[in-house]
């Protein structure tokens, strides 16, 4: 005789059933990828379309501002153009104002949080291509600059602050707004390891004729595997080894390695980083990694013209 309760248990743990296919554990695994790829898209589904429009929009605001002759960035023009016009519908068309910061938040949370850091990263990566040319002294003088100028001004505008709210004698506010954090499942780590791995191996067998269209590729997905790696580390590990430092130094060590491979050596092929439209003749079409990522330094702005609008009246929180 069969005991019911020792077959409950094994049903519950899946063991196979009746006229059922048998579920092994790869077929477990597999259900387990797929489960977890799932709320990827669905989020990536959420922000690519808000992304793309502040993205083209502010490509658009910086052609026009071109045409006009207008010195004054662009996308502080168009920051301050989103802040009018919520202002405007939250005080005439508070609907739409709600169903125009719920389309965009997806977007502002991936570009202003999410990815905020790896938007910034080029001028840290490329920073031993301004530090090689300087002497000694000048290169003592700029640290002593950073390491005294820059608690300083933390410190004077801490005091500013603290200075006016006890003028105003205004209290300081819970932060009411929580960004959502970044999904990263198996798809991250596949989709960059897997181009990264392909750019290096075609660097690798075809140094000639693939070096310099691999290149943009390699260190893109570097970049984009330090910062997962990066955001990956125990909160010890964070608080001694800062994300942004791993972020950093993965595209140094990729550029080493991609000019080892190919010959052109670390410091041609870390100038194919950030070119700013005068990159190397190994730069893809003089175009590197660093500029596609400094292109979203006007979207973050165009983000911030959500995050620092106020709802509604006798509301001092922000909108996101």
């Amino acid at each position: 005789m069969i005991n019911k309760a020792s077959t409950d248990d094994e049903e519950a743990e899946g063991a196979p059933l009746q006229g059922s296919g048998t579920r092994t554990g790869w077929a477990l695994e597999v259900e387990e990828l797929q489960a977890s790829a799932t709320p990827s898209l669905r989020s990536t589904a959420g922000w690519a379309l808000p992304v793309a429009l502040l993205y083209v929009a502010d490509k658009l605001l910086a052609a026009a501002a071109r045409l006009a002759w207008i010195a004054f960035p662009s996308s502080l023009i168009g920051m301050a153009g989103i802040v009018a016009v919520l202002l405007a519908l939250q005080r005439w068309r508070p609907a739409a104002a709600e169903a125009a910061i719920a389309f965009f938040r997806p977007g502002v949370d991936w570009v202003a949080h999410q990815w905020l850091t790896t938007f910034y990263i080029p001028a840290l990566v490329t920073l031993p291509l301004a530090v090689a040319p300087l002497s000694g002294a000048a290169l003592a003088r700029a640290a002593a600059v950073v390491c005294l100028g820059a608690p300083l001004v933390l410190c004077f505008t801490a005091g500013v602050a603290v200075l006016i709210r006890r003028c105003t004698k205004t209290q300081m506010e819970r932060w009411p707004y929580h960004a959502a954090m970044l999904e990263v499942t198996w798809l991250h780590w596949a989709g960059w390891g897997i181009l990264g791995a392909t750019s290096l191996l075609l660097a690798a067998v075809l140094p000639a004729r693939t070096g310099p269209w691999t290149a943009f590729p390699f260190q893109l997905a570097v970049t984009i595997l330090g910062h997962l790696a990066g955001q990956a580390l125990p909160r010890r590990v964070q608080a001694v080894v800062h994300p942004i430092l791993v972020c950093g130094a993965a595209p140094n060590a990729g550029a080493a390695l991609h000019g080892l491979l190919t010959g052109a050596g670390y410091w041609v092929t870390l100038q194919g980083y950030l070119t700013k439209g005068h990159g190397p003749a190994r730069a893809c079409w003089g175009y590197g990694p660093g500029d596609l990522l400094f292109s979203f330094l006007g979207v973050i702005i165009l983000c911030f013209g959500f995050k620092v609008s106020i709802p509604c009246a006798g509301h001092r929180h922000p909108v996101l």
